[in-house]
């Protein structure tokens, strides 16, 4: 509610707006100054974030939220958890893109002759009864 009054603060008087909706003063500048002190918190959390970037570039959010709770949060007052640090990170687009771990390898749709499975899956009696082989594949993209 108290966010709602920031816009009509021309027409009217701090003080009136606050009695009419049922909050003080005091609530109101304490509102601001919280909105303000969380700002500059997250200032000085990005730039620590950014610092450790520079000297290791794929550090993921937790590892960041343990680096920064080796003192830095507690030096300067500030209280993140993993899921803050985690939102931060997000909201700035500073996430690290994970890449693809699998390869497609097989087209099963080709024009191509299909042969065969000669072995039909039986398995195999003795040792070297069964030689198969296969091409080496090429990565699709």
């Amino acid at each position: 509610m108290i966010a709602e009054l920031r816009g009509t603060r021309k027409y009217y008087s701090i003080a009136n707006l606050c009695w009419v909706n049922g909050y003080t003063r005091q609530a109101w500048y304490n509102h601001l100054k919280s909105v303000q002190l969380h700002f500059l918190e997250e200032y000085i959390v990005l730039e620590k974030i950014q610092q450790i970037r520079k000297e290791l570039p794929k550090t993921g959010c937790v590892k960041l939220h343990k680096e920064l709770n080796n003192g830095f949060l507690q030096a300067h007052g500030i209280t993140m958890g993993r899921d803050a640090v985690f939102d931060l990170v997000r909201a700035h687009g500073l996430l690290i893109k994970t890449k693809k771990k699998w390869v497609y390898t097989t087209n099963s749709f080709h024009r191509y002759k299909i042969h065969p499975d000669l072995v039909q899956r039986r398995p195999a009696i003795q040792a070297e009864e069964i030689w198969v082989s296969d091409i080496t594949y090429l990565r699709r993209l």
